[in-house]
């Protein structure tokens, strides 16, 4: 995957060697600088509320700009031929079964047809300069190099009449010459390459719910993390967005903001362009960071189309779910009511149990003496005829259950520090190390008891708990 074609050739022609990659990388510098540039000067307009909702069907540079005489001659000519049609249909002497005849009707209507299509065009040039400001304010990061600056150019035509100054009309319709690109652009054609930012309130909200759901407080009510649950609901997500368009699941790659801080390509920048962030500005040493950033953001815009649909879902889904797994593992197990921690385990009258700190002495008690302790009105005890720690469940009495994953055997030391949450006490009275490597960290309010003690705050290391998951 890399830059699309279309800004090689843009960057090929602007580079001093096409076949060089430094001078395409030069290339790339200056459409980003043209582009920052062409940006500030839009914002500077729309800040300002540039009124455009009062304009003419035909711009006065249309016949006093640059291709003024030659719109006017094109006009005085249609005219002078529709004259010259009109009067050998008028001529008495001229039969209506005549050749001469049929060819002045064919003339005047073809010239009729000219003429309309260019009025078309008119009115088509009015309708996207006064929609320009809401297209812009829509845009998705997705949209092509091109396509923004001929957006930027429309939004600054207001100041600068560029596109004003190069409308040409001719047998096929009002046209638009590129002398960038030196090619001529219809009027339908204008925005092409445009692509909408489809990310409202309600599919955020409904994208933010699932990484809650799944990350946060899956966590926080002491569940594992879900990866089928949680790949199913994004992919929900996202096959609701490819039944509208594959233009929806696009934007999502490009508009999403995971955090308000950064999109899928975004986040996935260097290993999409190959390029680090230290590259970029090594290539282009006298370029400013908005320019390096508008760069970036450029060729990113060509990364994904439809020819790599699939590509772009299948690690777009990965990047999402991946994302929400760290939610989780950074998260903390929340404390219960009064201040208790809940612990992994469903007790004797099927609630989820809690442990305070004076029932925390007692089981470290229990657990160094191998005798019955109790959690939330729960017996746990040293079964010594199966060497297990086993408790009295609501099904009846059961071994400590380990892990989904089957990492600790159940009844082991290890399965009964798992689900006392890895609790540095309880790690000590069993005589073993802590399974993560480090304590869990629970950034809510500690255990309100009688005693001056305090509960340790119980923590996890991220990246061991990623190992079991997994």
């Amino acid at each position: 995957m890399g830059a699309d074609q279309n800004l090689i050739r843009a960057a090929s022609r602007m580079g001093e060697k096409p076949w060089d990659y430094s001078g395409i990388m030069k290339a790339i510098q200056a459409i980003g600088a043209y582009t920052a540039q062409k940006r500030a000067i839009a914002n500077e307009l729309t800040s300002y509320g540039a009124n455009i909702t009062n304009i003419k069907a035909v711009p006065n540079e249309v016949f006093n700009g640059d291709y003024g005489d030659q719109n006017m001659d094109f006009m005085t000519g249609a005219k002078q031929e529709w004259n010259n049609a009109t009067n050998i249909i008028k001529n008495p002497m001229v039969l209506p079964s005549s050749k001469k005849y049929k060819q002045a009707v064919k003339t005047i209507n073809n010239i009729k047809s000219v003429l309309e299509n260019n009025k078309a065009g008119l009115i088509k040039w009015e309708e996207i300069r006064k929609g320009i400001q809401n297209k812009r304010a829509k845009m998705s990061k997705g949209t092509a190099f091109y396509a923004e600056n001929r957006i930027l150019d429309i939004v600054n035509n207001e100041a600068d009449a560029n596109i004003n100054n190069n409308l040409i009309f001719t047998n096929k319709g009002l046209m638009y010459y590129d002398s960038k690109l030196d090619e001529m652009v219809d009027m339908a054609n204008l925005t092409n390459g445009y692509k909408e930012n489809f990310i409202d309130d309600t599919l955020t909200k409904r994208i933010d719910g699932i990484i809650a759901k799944y990350g946060t407080t899956s966590k926080e009510a002491g569940d594992e993390f879900q990866v089928g649950e949680v790949t199913s609901a994004f992919k929900g997500v996202f096959n609701d967005l490819k039944i509208q368009s594959f233009d929806h699941l696009r934007s999502l790659a490009y508009d999403y903001q995971w955090d308000g801080t950064a999109s899928f390509v975004e986040d996935q920048s260097d290993r999409l362009l190959q390029l680090t962030n230290k590259e970029w500005y090594e290539q282009n040493p006298d370029a400013t960071k908005d320019e390096i950033l508008v760069m970036k953001e450029q060729t990113l815009a060509s990364v994904f189309g439809a020819n790599n649909q699939q590509t772009l879902e299948g690690e777009m889904l990965d990047w999402f779910v991946n994302k929400t797994k760290e939610k989780h593992v950074d998260a903390n197990v929340k404390k219960g009511e009064q201040g208790k921690i809940q612990l992994g385990l469903v007790g004797r009258d099927n609630t989820s149990l809690y442990m305070d700190l004076r029932e925390k002495q007692g089981a470290i008690a229990g657990i160094e003496g191998k005798r019955s302790f109790f959690i939330d009105n729960t017996e746990f005890t040293w079964d010594s005829k199966n060497e297990k720690w086993v408790y009295n469940s609501y099904g009846g009495a059961k071994a400590v259950e380990g892990d989904s994953q089957g990492k600790f055997k159940d009844g082991s030391s290890e399965a009964l520090l798992f689900q006392f949450k890895n609790d540095p006490d309880i790690a000590q009275a069993l005589g073993i190390g802590m399974l993560y490597g480090k304590k869990q960290e629970d950034e809510t309010e500690e255990i309100e008891v009688k005693s001056e003690t305090t509960l340790p705050t119980l923590n996890v290391d991220s990246t061991q708990v990623d190992s079991i998951q997994s």
